[in-house]
């Protein structure tokens, strides 16, 4: 079964194709809400459903895909979301509100590791999502949302009145607590100490709630900064999303 899947996150829009549960082709990444990201879609189902019949399945955070996800149905039929076709129980009070990237995330973890183990899914993105799977009723038992890095980044520059603007360099180091030695370092070494304590700290009080059975994946564009403590099973996984998209679409085939 070929499959495309497409996740429409905050920031851009990634999709690939895969034959069951493999990737056959790269990541696509487009920027989001871009003049050429409707037709940058359109363009790579054209490109891989030419020579064969596929399956198109998306998982979405975000308003702009109703408009790519309209002109895909126009031009090749059917394309479903990942929420409507879930595979697992959700104990969520509101299942219409829950982010279908965070039932994908999810499904993901299952499809790589099954059913039976505990799962904290953490992704580090637009904005922080921490997930939790119990294996002993096979259920999504519920997450928690925080802000992502740049959003903490943003904050700080736009509440306060001279506190800059700063970015997150891909060298930066954030393997243990450092003290700023200038106001652009404080900002960000107090943002990415806070994210990454903050991520410790979920897993260290989830392995207690689980009896230290807990698989911990993290995914998102920004896990990269973060070394996690290796005490417990840790993956990183930045296709999740994908993959949780592709394993739905799989468990619903008939």
């Amino acid at each position: 079964m070929r499959i495309i899947a497409i996740d429409f996150g905050n920031s851009s829009t990634k999709m690939a194709l895969y034959e069951n549960v493999t990737m056959v082709s790269g990541v696509v990444r487009l920027s989001g809400d871009s003049d050429e990201e409707v037709s940058g879609v359109l363009q790579m189902v054209r490109e891989w459903s030419k020579d064969d019949v596929v399956s198109l399945w998306y998982s979405s955070v975000v308003t702009r895909s109703e408009k790519i996800v309209g002109a895909l149905k126009q031009e090749f039929g059917e394309v479903r979301d990942v929420r409507s076709h879930c595979p697992f129980r959700i104990e969520y009070a509101t299942p219409e509100t829950l982010g279908m990237d965070r039932i994908a995330a999810v499904a993901g973890a299952i499809q790589k590791f099954g059913l039976d183990e505990n799962y904290l899914v953490i992704d580090v993105g637009t904005a922080i999502t921490y997930d939790v799977y119990r294996a002993s009723d096979r259920t999504y038992c519920g997450g928690n949302i925080a802000p992502g890095v740049s959003m903490r980044l943003r904050a700080l520059h736009e509440y306060t009145s001279r506190l800059p603007l700063v970015e997150v360099q891909a060298s930066v180091e954030c393997e243990k607590i450092q003290m700023g030695k200038s106001t652009e370092e404080a900002l960000l070494q107090g943002v990415l100490q806070g994210v990454r304590l903050e991520i410790q700290g979920y897993i260290e009080e989830l392995r207690r709630q689980f009896d230290e059975r807990l698989v911990v994946i993290l995914t998102g564009n920004d896990n990269k900064y973060f070394q996690i403590s290796r005490n417990c099973r840790t993956f990183v996984l930045p296709n999740l999303v994908l993959d949780g998209v592709v394993s739905i679409a799989l468990s619903n085939r008939l």
